[in-house]
Parts: C-alpha cells; structure tokens; sequence
C-alpha cells in the first residue's frame, strides 16, 4: 500500500510539473531559433538573390527551422512575449504593440510604438520573382493599424495611425500616408460611410 501511494503520488507531482517543462521547453526552443538565426543567416539584408545561391540555400533553410515553431509564435501573439522574440530576431518593434501573423525577415520589419498588426497578417519581407528572392523593409508607422489577414508587401509601409482594414493588400512600393485608411485587393484610400440610415451593420469603405 505505501508502495502504491508513493507511487501515485509521484505520479501527480509529475503532472503539476508538466506546465513547467513545456514553458522551459518552449523558452530553449526560442533561444535556439534565435542563435541558430545569427549563425545562419546573421542578419536579412535588403537586396535580390537567385535560386541556389548561398544566401537562397541559408534563406530556405531558416525558413524550414522556423515552420515548427509558429504554432509556438501563435500562441505568443498579442502579448510581450511576441514582442521580445521579434526584437530577438531582429526586428524593430515599439513600445505598447500588438503583434501578430507571420514573419521571417524580421530584420528588415519595422513597427513603431503603438501600432497593431491583426491575425493571421503576412508581414514577411520577400518576394520571388523569375527564381530571383527579392527582399525589402515592411515599415508600419506609429499608432497605425494592420487589419486581419491583411498584408503590406514588401517595400510598402503605413504612415503614422494610418489604418488597413482587414483582407486588403498594401502593393509593393506603396505608402499609405499618415491617417489615411486603406482597402481592397490592392488596396486604396478609402472613407468610411457612417450615415444612420445605412443598410450594413458596420461602416461600409467607399473608395476616394
């Protein structure tokens, strides 16, 4: 009988500890992605390089390293935790953000102080054209706002509390100025319709 206890009690100690292992586990995995980066890669530079080049090899490679642990980023997204393995990577990342999609060059990746980019949002900073990965800064300025599974390509950026609402597409070399509002496949300046006797539920966007 004290065998069996002991035995059991063992057991659910071993239970209450799991919380622990997974946070340390999930903390060392981080750290390794983070020197692995800097041994592999060091830092994404702007600039344009062909398929079986050194750089596309170390680019796939950090790019293979990174898809088992998004599930683990996910679950970071919207608190400090992202934020600090974005700097970690290399990014630019203000103060009182709010980070979430995906990303991989994060040092060409930009978000200033107070700024927001929403679920599921492609915030990578690359493009591959005839064989050729072209990669440039995605800048996404203060208190500006990157709706859900939107995207600012390569190249692009948003001014300062300028806003891009959800499933739009910032194109390449794209600015949208400061304050403005953006949407659409690509998206364009656009105002909000908020008259009372409007038939949708929410503010429909009318282009400019």
């Amino acid at each position: 009988m004290l065998y069996f206890y002991l035995s059991w009690d063992g057991y659910y100690a071993y239970l209450g500890c799991l919380p622990l292992l997974s946070a340390v586990t999930a903390l060392l995995h981080c750290v390794l992605i983070v020197l692995l980066k800097k041994v592999i890669v060091g830092s994404f530079k702007k600039g344009d390089h062909g398929f079986y080049s050194r750089y596309h090899f170390c680019w796939a490679l950090m790019m293979t390293l990174l898809a088992p642990v998004y599930p683990l980023i996910e679950a970071m997204h919207g608190t400090v935790l992202a934020v600090w393995f974005y700097r970690a990577m290399g990014a630019s990342v203000g103060s009182r953000t709010c980070v979430h999609g995906k990303a991989l060059e994060f040092d060409l990746l930009q978000v200033a102080e107070g700024a927001s980019i929403g679920r599921l949002c492609d915030t990578t900073c690359h493009t591959v054209e005839n064989m050729v990965i072209k990669l440039a800064d995605v800048s996404i300025g203060k208190a500006s706002d990157v709706g859900a599974r939107a995207v600012v390509m390569p190249g692009a950026s948003l001014g300062d509390g300028a806003s891009l609402l959800p499933h739009s597409l910032v194109l390449k070399g794209e600015a949208a100025p400061a304050g403005s509002t953006y949407a659409g496949l690509p998206a364009e300046a656009v105002v909000l319709d908020a008259a009372p006797n409007a038939d949708a539920d929410a503010a429909a966007p009318l282009l400019v």
